[in-house]
């Protein structure tokens, strides 16, 4: 693909239980030599796991065409249930999970369009991204 994004999905909070918390991404590309963003920032009430799932995948729908797609998402749970057992879940009926069953079948929709790889480490609009969400 010759598009190529990079998502960047931060949440205030790794508390695991359900709870409002803020959220927000940062998604870029260059066009040219400039790099171009776009941003959104809110809030949702969720687990951790179902909080990065329903960011990952509201930034998602924003892409306009196929890409190749980098999430950079400090959830390592959510990296691996995407690259070990998402298309098991898909091929099984989804029979399994059975939490946050709707998200992740938008995930795999996606990554049936999008070549998308997820980074774990902490990513570069991590304190910009902390900042703006404690300010609303």
């Amino acid at each position: 693909m010759d598009w190529k994004v990079d998502i960047y999905i931060k949440t205030d909070t790794k508390y695991l239980g359900k709870k409002k918390r803020g959220i927000g991404y940062v998604i870029g590309t260059m066009i040219g030599k400039e790099l171009k963003t776009i941003e959104f920032f809110g809030s949702v009430e969720e687990t951790l796991p179902g909080t990065y799932l329903t960011t990952i995948n509201a930034a998602l729908r924003r892409m306009t065409k196929p890409a190749d797609i980098v999430i950079h998402a400090e959830s390592p749970f959510v990296a691996n249930m995407f690259t070990s057992y998402m298309a098991q879940w898909a091929a099984g009926g989804w029979e399994s999970p059975t939490r946050n069953k709707k998200e992740w079948q938008e995930l795999y929709a996606h990554s049936l369009r999008h070549h998308i790889t997820i980074d774990t480490e902490p990513h570069v609009y991590s304190p910009y991204m902390l900042m703006h969400m404690k300010a609303q």
